[in-house]
C-alpha cells in the first residue's frame, strides 16, 4: 500500500469521526500537536464541524530549526 492510500484511508476515517462530532459533540475548539500529519487532522475536523478555533501547540517531536 503506496503512502498516498494510506492518508486517503486516514482521511476517510478522519472524516466519519469529524461528521460523528459535528453531530454529538459540537466542539468550540479544536487542539492538536504541531506535527503535520496533526495538524491536517485538525483542520479536517474544524471544517466539517464548522470550527474556526484551531490551536496546535509545540511538540516534543517536532523537528529542530
Amino acid at each position: 500500500m503506496s503512502s498516498n492510500n494510506i492518508f486517503v484511508k486516514k482521511s476517510g476515517e478522519t472524516y466519519k469521526v469529524a461528521h460523528r462530532l459535528s453531530r454529538e459533540a459540537k466542539p468550540a475548539a479544536i487542539y492538536s500537536s504541531d506535527l503535520k500529519r496533526a495538524a491536517e487532522t485538525a483542520e479536517i475536523i474544524a471544517k466539517v464541524c464548522d470550527v474556526s478555533n484551531v490551536r496546535a501547540f509545540c511538540s516534543f517531536f517536532s523537528e529542530k530549526k
